[in-house]
């Protein structure tokens, strides 16, 4: 059939209108798409969720609840006692003798007082050890330890700073960098356990894990060498840093759940 060349160009522009047109359809689908796919994930895994917990067999069956009697108190003066038979457990616990004289121990110096963070107890640490480090000497410090997704900086602060807000700090008997072994302390609960400043995990690393440390755009990787723990004499930790510039220590409290003891990570640069 012949058609004129206005009805083929207005045939091309309708063809060319409809293509375009669908492609703006396709990627505002896309990007639709994009925005609600995390909640439509979501909701799929809630209702699966749902049905496999609904489809799950226990394999005990719960009883049918009977009534079972129960012992009564003395009746009122007046009023007739009623005889009650109890089962073999309910007379177990009436015969029981109850003692409530317990004893409570008294506070003492080992007491740790209820706390969150723990801050007061490796804090402490900065009062022990000889001074070789200022505020001044070593600044820029950024500690990495893949493992446990570490990724902090690290402070030199005098003792009246709150140092432990910006996670790890110096301890003032380590060495500057390259003069000699780096000491670096951080809190196991200060911060949460996920936030990449927190060593809530450190007890977690092995011998042979790497820690990377960058002072002033030049990087470097230590190795984990030894992992101890402290109940005590603490100031041994920091009377005894050594003169060897490839070496490394992060203290911590030594249990998350009390914060008593230290825990002391050593590595050697590679």
């Amino acid at each position: 059939m012949y058609t004129n060349k206005d009805d083929k160009n207005i045939l091309v522009m309708i063809l060319v209108i409809f293509a375009v047109s669908i492609i703006a359809l396709v990627a505002i689908g896309n990007i639709i798409w994009k925005i609600i796919q995390p909640g439509v994930d979501i909701a799929v895994a809630e209702i699966s969720n749902i049905v496999r917990i609904n489809r799950l067999d226990y394999n005990f069956e719960i009883p049918v609840r009977r009534d079972t009697p129960v012992a009564v108190v003395e009746p009122l003066e007046g009023v007739e006692k009623s005889s009650v038979e109890l089962t073999v457990e309910q007379q177990a616990v009436a015969d029981m003798n109850l003692n409530y004289s317990f004893f409570i121990p008294e506070k003492d110096d080992s007491f740790v007082a209820g706390s969150t963070n723990f801050f007061e107890e490796i804090y402490s640490d900065s009062e022990l050890g000889p001074v070789r480090i200022t505020e001044e000497s070593n600044k820029n410090f950024v500690i990495n330890i893949e493992e446990l997704g570490i990724n902090s900086p690290a402070y030199i602060s005098p003792k009246s700073s709150m140092a432990l807000k910006f996670g790890f700090w110096m301890h003032k008997s380590s060495y500057s960098y390259n003069q000699g072994e780096l000491v670096f302390l951080c809190t196991r609960r200060f911060f949460d356990n996920t936030d990449p400043r927190s060593c809530y995990f450190l007890n977690l690393l092995e011998i042979n894990d790497e820690i990377k440390l960058e002072f002033n755009g030049e990087k470097s990787t230590y190795k984990i060498t030894k992992q101890e723990y402290l109940n005590g004499n603490y100031d041994n930790i920091y009377n005894n840093i050594s003169a060897d510039s490839k070496s490394l220590k992060i203290v911590t409290t030594g249990k998350v759940d009390t914060g008593r003891g230290r825990l002391i990570i050593s590595a050697t640069r590679i």
